[in-house]
């Protein structure tokens, strides 16, 4: 089912993805990554890095230096980009090599900068008028 999925890989990260963090998925991304060493996905070939700054990511082609590497084919790949697969989900189908578990601590940041999607902040959880203490 996977194998029909496709992306360039290029195109993504040399066009699409820096869009999407300068129409501000690189805000949300900022403070998830402050701590972490790049990422480097590895597909089929294509080598793109993912380097923490204070704005949010720069996108570099090729490896960086220090850099927690993952390798997946295209169709993995773009199943992770549309959600299809987790990190976990990666990880546990043994899809990819590398630092899978250290992506996994990544993915909320990807997920961020991929789809604009804020982290989870249980401060901010709107429960629509529902009262957590109410009981039945």
């Amino acid at each position: 089912m996977f194998e029909t999925f496709a992306i360039d890989v290029d195109s993504f990260h040399r066009d699409d993805l820096p869009d999407r963090l300068a129409a501000g998925n690189g805000g949300l991304v900022a403070p998830l990554v402050a701590d972490r060493r790049p990422m480097t996905f590895d597909v089929d070939g294509s080598v793109w890095t993912y380097v923490p700054t204070p704005a949010g990511l720069d996108i570099v082609p090729g490896a960086v230096e220090g850099a927690a590497r993952v390798a997946l084919p295209n169709h993995r790949f773009a199943a992770f980009v549309g959600e299809y697969h987790t990190a976990m989900g990666l990880l546990y189908g043994e899809f990819a090599t590398g630092d899978v578990g250290e992506l996994t601590q990544w993915e909320p940041a990807v997920r961020a900068a991929y789809h604009g999607r804020p982290p989870y902040d249980p401060a901010v959880v709107d429960l629509g008028g529902l009262d957590p203490e109410r009981t039945f």
